[in-house]
C-alpha cells in the first residue's frame, strides 16, 4: 500500500471548506504518515483527533480555523497512489 497525507481548512462553522490539498509526499508503512502528521500538527497549540475529523489542529483558543489532516491509502497499481 501507498498512504498519502491530505489537508483541509475549514471555517468557524466547522463546515464551511476553505482549502485543501495534498502533500506531495508518499509512504510506504502507515507508520511514516501518521509520524509526517504529527510532525506537521507540532506547529498547532491546540489539536486532536477524532473519528469524524481525523487529526485536526487550530492555532489558539480564539483561532476561527481548523485544519484537518487525513491519511489515505491505495494500492500501489493505482493511478491516484502516484498523483500529486
Amino acid at each position: 500500500m501507498a498512504y498519502r497525507v491530505t489537508w483541509a481548512v475549514f471555517g468557524p462553522d466547522e463546515q464551511a471548506l476553505v482549502d485543501r490539498d495534498a502533500f506531495p509526499d508518499h509512504f510506504d508503512r502507515h507508520e511514516e504518515a501518521i509520524a509526517f502528521v504529527l510532525d506537521k500538527l507540532a506547529d498547532f497549540s491546540n489539536l486532536g483527533f477524532d473519528r469524524d475529523r481525523g487529526f485536526w489542529g487550530r492555532s489558539g483558543s480564539g483561532c476561527c480555523c481548523e485544519t484537518r489532516f487525513n491519511i489515505d491509502h491505495n494500492p500501489y497499481f493505482s493511478d491516484t497512489a502516484y498523483k500529486n
